[in-house]
């Protein structure tokens, strides 16, 4: 053999490169349909001539949403006088439930105090009359333990 005619052995030969980017591999579905272009739309055809061709949402500017910053000043000065006078209205009312909770409790101290002057007492001293009073649920019902230095002096 000469060094023209030297065997070579097989190579590796690599495989064709496919690029799968934009092939449609799935079942198609809505989500694979492009997108149509107005000018196909009005071809289209359908019988609906009333549907005009729309507009990108985000290309539409409403006049109604958009103000200017005077606009926009003067609405947040009349929404803070709302919420100064909601909460003054607030404060008044609990100013007057405080003042109403208040009054119930002095006539309640009041009641108390009168009910412990017009009590009619009568100090027992005598033991055995005492045993029988506690002897009794009713009878030791009756019975309070009682300050007597102060009726005296």
């Amino acid at each position: 053999m000469t060094e023209a005619e030297v065997p070579v052995p097989p190579q590796h030969k690599v495989a064709e490169v496919i690029d799968f980017r934009n092939a449609m591999l799935g079942p198609r579905g809505y989500k694979m349909a492009r997108k149509r272009t107005i000018e196909e739309r009005e071809e289209q055809g359908s019988g609906r001539n009333w549907k005009e061709p729309s507009q990108r949402a985000s290309s539409v500017k409403n006049p109604i949403l958009t103000s200017s910053w005077e606009k926009k000043m003067q609405q947040k000065a009349a929404h803070q006088r709302y919420k100064e006078v909601k909460q003054a209205a607030i404060d008044v009312r609990k100013q007057k439930l405080q003042k109403a909770r208040k009054q119930r409790e002095d006539a309640k101290q009041r009641k108390e105090e009168n009910q412990r002057k017009s009590l009619v007492t009568q100090a027992v001293t005598n033991p055995k009359t005492l045993k029988k009073m506690m002897a009794s649920k009713k009878e030791r019902k009756k019975l309070m333990k009682a300050d007597t230095l102060k009726s005296v002096g």
